[in-house]
């Protein structure tokens, strides 16, 4: 599990970002398993970008209330951490024919302005949890999960 590896280093985490599908279909038993498995985590807080996974039953209510707290929009989020500037874009709130997500042009005037302002020498990560599209074979007629997701980090902005 993956809690127990993060309770294993000899070098305690200040932070855990969970970039999405806390659930399968967004069950509250689903999101309090969940909840109780994270007070064992020894990170000191923990912070929270969803997958469409999250967002599936009651039009992302419960994971706002639960995991958004003082987040914009469909959950979107940045903090500053050490001098580092972190940014937790969403995109599978509004998702496309084919399954494709998207910003949405109130998200992306969000982080236009989250970024102005800050210095070209202030690293940036950005996190975002992404619908990479439906399933493709890979051989042997075993097919990939339907619903991918890839996380993108990248530092430091121009």
């Amino acid at each position: 599990m993956a809690i127990n590896k993060i309770n294993a280093t000899p070098h305690k985490p200040d932070f855990i970002i969970h970039t999405g599908d806390l659930s399968q279909p967004s069950k509250p038993s689903e999101f309090d398993t969940l909840d109780q498995m994270l007070k064992g985590a020894s990170a000191k807080q923990t912070y929270f970008v969803p997958g469409e996974h999250d967002m599936l039953t009651d039009n992302r209510e419960q994971y706002v209330q639960r995991y958004g707290i003082g987040t914009r929009g469909s959950g979107w989020c940045s903090f500053d951490h050490k001098g580092v500037h972190f940014v937790g874009l969403v995109n599978v709130a509004n998702l496309k024919a084919g399954g494709m997500g998207s910003l949405g042009h109130e998200q992306l005037e969000w982080f236009e302005d989250d970024l102005k302002g800050r210095s070209a020498s202030t690293p940036i990560v950005l996190l975002h949890t992404f619908h990479c599209g439906p399933s493709t074979p890979i051989g042997a007629g075993e097919p990939t999960t339907a619903n991918k997701h890839c996380l993108t980090s990248s530092a430091s902005v121009p």
